[in-house]
């Protein structure tokens, strides 16, 4: 009989669970938006409330008509940023900004410039970004050492992102955090580009932007979700024991902190590969038993009960398996649930349970992990004495998923059922298993 195999053959399917199914983008944002399918890494974090930080990235849109010729017929606004978690530079002018990096041009020319800055901005308020990132380049183009042109660089970035053209995006923020050496705008490019790094599976060089933006953030929002970010590259690269702090630090913050049931299952998942898991197990039941997202809620049950069994706690461990795979709104953890519940009922002989196993039950399972319940299924059938109801099951297995571990596995039983059940097929299918 097969023992129960812990916290690692629990969890570590999640990634190929639904491999056949299309998989969710790669994460953009600063939290799972689904911080992601989810590994044994906490999932991308769901939206959350935009923070009011993000306002201040905004121009307030001047009183009376703007400046600039609109279009007879305007295109559609494009759809707004969705930066609920994207750090932004917090003020509107660079007037009105003491951490902005000055130049100082002259007269006319100055005049020239703040007028072409406003214009903008004024577009760029409106949310009219392919209309903005027109004026922005000319007034980048034109006036090349004028005050401002750190805010020019990024909301340009901004506006390609809002676009969707990711390489003038991309190329923006780079400029911007090459020709700046600190400022607030500086870390919000830093951010962005970390963001776009990360996606990248580039989490070296992603770090190295979160740091930054982490060094010239104006506010402590901009600075918590850097963090937030710069302990998730740590985590991916590897270095778990330099993300835990990171962690704990966004979990220190209880206010206005969207990132905090996140930073606590990634944190609970650090400790427990360093070998803390009773503290692992403490911080998964605080997301359990909190009122985050369905989603963090089902794979922090998921991934505490895992711990439970691990430790010898089973009982625990079919109660919180029990409660994900039931939970609304679950997701694939529905099915990493039901695989912990499955693998604990074989590691404890309870083939009752197992043969009451359901046809909606074995769909939440895909390839292997189906062929692997399925098998435990005809085992069980067998063990209780119901040789052909086991051979219906092996049968099954072989027909679909006869290249599974599980078939390969299960041929043998196979062809002791039907010996038992004194079935014709008996010798030949002898004799293809010893070949």
């Amino acid at each position: 009989m097969r023992q129960f195999c812990g916290i690692t053959a629990v969890l570590s399917f999640s990634v190929s669970l639904f491999a056949q199914e299309a998989p969710e983008p790669e994460i953009r944002r600063a939290i799972p938006v689904n911080p992601g399918q989810p590994e044994v890494r906490p999932a991308l974090p769901a939206p959350v409330q935009q923070p009011a930080w993000l306002e201040r990235v905004t121009p307030r849109q001047p009183e009376g008509r703007i400046e600039v010729l609109q279009p007879e017929n305007p295109a559609p606004s494009p759809q707004e940023i969705p930066d609920s978690e994207i750090p932004t530079a917090p003020a509107v002018s660079p007037d009105d900004d003491p951490n902005s990096i000055r130049l100082t041009p002259q007269g006319v020319q100055r005049d020239a410039a703040q007028e072409q800055l406003d214009k903008a901005n004024s577009i760029y308020a409106r949310k009219m970004f392919d209309f903005a990132a027109i004026e922005y380049e000319k007034f980048l183009s034109q006036f090349p050492s004028a005050p401002g042109r750190d805010a020019a660089l990024f909301r340009l970035g901004e506006c390609y992102r809002a676009d969707g053209d990711a390489r003038k995006s991309r190329e923006t923020f780079e400029k911007l955090t090459g020709e700046f050496q600190e400022g607030e705008f500086l870390g919000a490019g830093a951010y962005r580009l970390g963001e776009m790094l990360f996606a990248d599976s580039k989490y070296e060089a992603a770090l190295r932007e979160f740091s930054s933006a982490i060094q010239n953030a104006g506010s402590s929002e901009v600075r918590l979700s850097a963090k937030y970010q710069a302990a998730r590259c740590l985590d991916r690269l590897g270095r778990g024991s330099d993300a835990i702090p990171l962690f704990r630090e966004v979990v220190e913050v209880e206010e206005n902190n969207p990132y905090r049931d996140y930073a606590k299952v990634a944190l609970a998942g650090a400790l427990a590969s360093s070998g803390q898991k009773p503290e692992a197990r403490s911080l998964y039941e605080e997301v359990a038993d909190g009122g985050g997202p369905a989603l963090l809620k089902a794979e922090a049950t998921v991934k505490a009960g895992a711990l439970a069994a691990e430790s010898g706690d089973k009982a625990e461990a079919a109660a919180l398996f029990e409660e994900a795979r039931t939970m609304e709104d679950a997701g694939q953890w529905k099915g990493v649930a039901f695989l912990g519940l499955v693998r604990l009922y074989v590691s404890t002989g309870n083939t009752k349970k197992l043969t009451a196993i359901s046809e909606e039950d074995l769909r939440l399972l895909n390839g292997e992990y189906r062929a692997e319940v399925i098998s435990a299924i005809a085992s069980a059938h067998r063990q209780a004495g119901s040789n052909l109801k086991a051979l219906e099951y092996f049968n099954r297995l072989a027909k679909e998923f006869p290249k599974t571990k599980a078939a390969r596995q299960a041929r043998f039983t196979r062809v002791v059922a039907m010996h038992e059940l004194s079935d014709k097929r008996t010798k030949a299918e002898l004799e293809a298993f010893l070949k």
